[in-house]
Formats: C-alpha cells, structure tokens, sequence
C-alpha cells in the first residue's frame, strides 16, 4: 500500500514538472581529441582529450534556462620543447570511487 502511494505521489510529481519543461536538449560524446597549433598549422602547441562530454539545455515555459555540463576525464599535453611541465593536466586515478563520482567537472546553472 506505502510504495502504491510513493509511485503515485512520484508520477503526479513527475507529470507536474514536465508540464513546464517546453524543450530540452542535450549532446553527448564519448571522446573528442585535437591538436591546437600556430596559425600557419605547422608548430604543434598542444593535444587536448576529453572523455564523457555531456551537456543538457533545458528551457522551461517561462523562459527560463537550466544548464548542465559534465566532463569525465580531461587530459592537455603541452607539444613545446624544453618546457618544465609535459602534462599539464591529465586524471588521476581515485581509489574506489563509484562510477557516477568519476567526473572532472560538473557545472549547474539556473
């Protein structure tokens, strides 16, 4: 009898809050990579990674915008000779860390 209520209590919820969603958007991608150069392409300065993109738009029907962006892992490889540092940023390995805590970077914005 409890959990019949909490579904029916979650699905009003639910349906409350999607009456005010107009659209939603979002993109994913598993890894992107490129290469940033001089302007002439020829002297490579750095490769950039990231792994698990994702980011939401969601645009309710008062105008307002929510935003949500997260990225796995970022890792930049400075491509200059004789520079004090070769990564420059690069992941770390956590210890034990649940799957949905493996993220970088995760902003929210309302």
């Amino acid at each position: 009898m409890f959990m019949k209520c909490f579904i029916n209590s979650c699905l009003l919820l639910f349906l409350a809050f999607s009456n005010f969603i107009r659209q939603r958007s979002k993109l994913y991608f598993s890894r992107a990579q490129w290469r940033l150069t001089e302007t002439d392409g020829q002297l490579g300065i750095a490769d950039i990674a990231i792994e698990n993109f994702s980011y939401a738009k969601t645009v309710m029907r008062d105008d307002s915008v929510e935003h949500l962006l997260e990225m796995g892992h970022v890792s930049v490889k400075n491509l200059l000779k004789d520079q004090a540092y070769v990564d420059v940023l690069f992941p770390t390995q956590l210890q034990n860390a649940p799957l949905d805590h493996q993220t970088t970077l995760r902003i929210f914005c309302r």
